[in-house]
């Protein structure tokens, strides 16, 4: 999996399994990463950047709120933001809203 459409198809099928988690309310995905920058070969990982209220930014905490939909797509790298991290600024959020492609939800 090494072009940018098959990794888009890829995280649309991801969120498809989170919108049926009950217990979590995204607000914004995006990808990002090599896939973006037609850097990706078939080692990489799918970087993706999720939004919900439901998360605290930290990797280790806001995994397990999905963990069960993340092993069935064992190539996704998440990367958790809360929407007040969004709204103020964050660089990080900031670097990845400008360079990568909001994958619209449903």
């Amino acid at each position: 999996m090494a072009s940018r459409a098959t990794a888009i198809q890829y995280v649309k099928d991801f969120i498809n399994e989170l919108q049926q988690n009950e217990t979590l309310h995204l607000r914004k995905v995006y990808l990002y990463g090599s896939y973006v920058n037609d850097k990706a070969d078939e080692y990489s990982d799918i970087d993706v950047s999720l939004v919900a209220d439901e998360f605290q930014g930290v990797e280790h905490v806001d995994v397990p709120l999905f963990v069960k939909e993340l092993k069935n797509f064992y190539k996704i790298q998440p990367k958790t933001f809360f929407p007040e991290v969004v709204n103020n600024g964050n660089p990080f959020w900031q670097h990845i809203r400008e360079t990568g492609i909001e994958i619209p939800l449903a």
